[in-house]
């Protein structure tokens, strides 16, 4: 994110945060509360009123921040993100994939999840995904990807676990006890992993929650392998021009709006859209 990109986004932001009619912006990243903050700072969330004060997702759903000022920020973990079991799965994990070439930098910034830089790699995202799996499933570690291909014959479960924890008629006390196991969102460029069915739909699916706002009414701009399962997720899904075919096509299954900018542009594009088209209840016409 450049100084043109922050020029020109934060002023939308706070835009939205101050007008009542206007949804709350959210940040939904896989990156941890320490990156957030800064970003929040930089970016204008800071800004708006303590009535709207928007709750991040980080760490690809397993972190929840809510952040407005130094003193006036609140850390929580996802329920059921970081377990015993998970805890003793995470050392397994390092283990299992300690040897894997392509696995580079180890991210240490991560409070539950667990994440790696890829160096370039010379074989298939497929092949990597398939090797990791291998090495999981012998260290005794259920592995499943959170890619959607459109071929599914049932929702995942963490799909389904998302949409019950986005429904405010269910008590998180009495949420579906996931199975455990791991949950592997792979990119050219790096590898995250975190517990089931822990992903950025269930992370949006908590914000949601604690914001008072329906699963239904959200919006999800998305740019990378690791935002589909918010994209599914979501009551609308949008994406930058410039992701990955994959990503396009399932926005464009669902329904969802392509958008003409790429990366910043793209966010712009929408925010701009959304603040247009202010008095209208739905995000039904920001396609116009």
């Amino acid at each position: 994110m450049n100084l043109t990109a922050i020029a020109e986004l934060a002023p939308r932001i706070r835009l939205l945060l101050r007008d009542p009619q206007l949804p709350l912006p959210v940040l939904v990243t896989g990156k941890p509360a320490a990156y957030v903050e800064c970003f929040a700072e930089l970016m204008g969330f800071t800004q708006g009123p303590a009535r709207r004060s928007p709750v991040h997702v980080c760490e690809n759903g397993c972190v929840l921040f809510r952040y407005r000022t130094w003193n006036s920020r609140r850390l929580m973990l996802a329920p059921g993100a970081n377990g015993p079991s998970w805890r003793d799965s995470k050392r397994a994990i390092r283990r299992a994939l300690n040897s894997l070439a392509p696995v580079a930098a180890f991210d240490w910034t991560k409070l539950v999840a667990l994440a790696w830089d890829l160096a370039p790699a010379t074989v298939s995202p497929h092949e990597l995904f398939a090797e990791i799996v291998s090495r999981l499933n012998s260290a005794g570690i259920s592995a499943h990807s959170v890619a959607l291909t459109g071929s599914e014959t049932a929702e995942p479960e963490w799909l389904t676990w998302a949409r019950a924890a986005g429904d405010p008629a269910v008590s998180v006390q009495r949420l579906p006890r996931p199975a455990a196991g791991a949950l592997i969102a792979c990119s050219p460029t790096s590898l995250d992993i975190t517990p089931a069915p822990m992903t950025k739909a269930s992370g949006l699916a908590f914000a949601a929650r604690l914001m008072g706002v329906p699963l239904a009414q959200t919006m999800m701009i998305g740019d990378s392998f690791t935002d589909l399962p918010a994209l599914a997720a979501a009551g609308t899904a949008v994406c930058v021009s410039n992701v990955q075919p994959e990503i396009q096509a399932f926005v464009e299954r669902r329904g969802g709006l392509l958008l003409g900018g790429s990366d910043w542009l793209g966010v712009r594009e929408c925010l701009d859209r959304i603040i247009i088209n202010r008095d209208n209840s739905c995000y039904g016409n920001i396609r116009t």
